[in-house]
């Protein structure tokens, strides 16, 4: 069965520089992948995590190596997605 995946997804702060938070609450057990894509919808950084449990978790990724720019980082929990945009910025 698909995991919901709440409304609790947040990613921080955004815009950003060389690291984010990525917080969210798994309903059931699942792996969760999380994926960066630039705006013509190709992958850059791909962060794939274990099976989780239920519960919340909040995961810090580093994105140093994506250049200035708007990007789209989605959050897979077993099947149910969901999207943000995010802007990385300069010191």
């Amino acid at each position: 069965k698909i995991d919901k995946v709440q409304d609790d997804f947040a990613f921080s702060p955004n815009p950003f520089q060389d690291q984010a938070n990525v917080s969210y609450t798994m309903t059931k057990s699942n792996p969760v992948r999380i994926d960066v894509f630039d705006l013509p919808a190709t992958e850059v950084l791909p962060f794939a995590s274990p099976q989780r449990d239920p519960g919340k978790y909040s995961d810090v990724i580093d994105l140093k190596a994506l250049a200035q720019g708007t990007y789209m980082i989605r959050l897979d929990c077993g099947g149910a997605i969901k999207y943000k945009k995010i802007v990385k910025v300069n010191d």
